[in-house]
């Protein structure tokens, strides 16, 4: 299989977002769990899920290229931060196809 290399945002209304938005919030908080290690993770989260609801039509906020230096810095290879990802809408794409 090849790797995976970005995470897109799938479509969805504003109401699903900010429903995902905040059950991803509550996922954090196992994140969290891994104290100030978490923070890089948590905030990376964060802003790339407002951008997503400050401009939802806005492509290059749709999707996240987790070969980028600070991307992998930030989210590692932690499966919490990529299952919060997740929960906030973003799905896997292989080899860059969505």
């Amino acid at each position: 299989a090849a790797a995976v290399s970005e995470m897109s945002v799938s479509d969805m209304s504003r109401r699903e977002a900010l429903t995902r938005r905040s059950t991803a919030l509550q996922a954090a908080s196992l994140l969290a769990a891994d104290g100030a290690a978490a923070a890089p993770a948590l905030g990376l989260l964060s802003k790339l899920v407002a951008n997503v609801l400050g401009a939802p039509a806005e492509p290059k906020y749709r999707k996240v290229r987790l070969s980028n230096p600070k991307i992998a810095a930030a989210l590692g290879a932690s499966p919490a931060a990529h299952a919060l990802l997740q929960l906030c809408g973003f799905r896997l794409a292989e080899g860059g196809a969505r």
